[in-house]
């Protein structure tokens, strides 16, 4: 795979680096910088869609929700929710809607997602 990658990369910079539950052990195997997945997302999301106001994403383990403004807010489930309706609700309440207006409000948005 990073073979693949190399050839269609090259003579791209680019930074690497690993995350994830069992990325710190691979991060020391391949001698590559590893990085806490709520903090990669965050940057990312200001980086690629900095007009973002909130983000929420469903990991394997747990769920977290990111708000971003004047200050960075961040939130995370205590144990694995992720797919479940009680997960859906408690992100709707989060945001100060319901399960309904998690589907009605980016349909309202101004400008698309990337």
């Amino acid at each position: 795979m990073l073979e693949e990658a190399k050839t269609i990369l090259h003579g791209h910079v680019l930074t690497l680096m690993v995350t994830g539950s069992g990325g710190f052990n691979i991060s020391k195997t391949l001698d590559v910088p590893f990085i806490q997945e709520v903090m990669a997302c965050s940057q990312a999301i200001k980086i690629l869609i900095p007009k973002t106001d909130a983000a929420i994403e469903l990991g394997g383990e747990d769920a977290k929700v990111t708000y971003f403004g004047d200050s960075l807010e961040q939130r995370m489930n205590g144990t694995c929710a992720g797919g479940t309706g009680a997960f859906i609700d408690q992100m709707a309440s989060l945001l100060q809607t319901d399960v309904q207006g998690l589907n009605t409000h980016p349909a309202k948005l101004k400008s698309p997602l990337r």
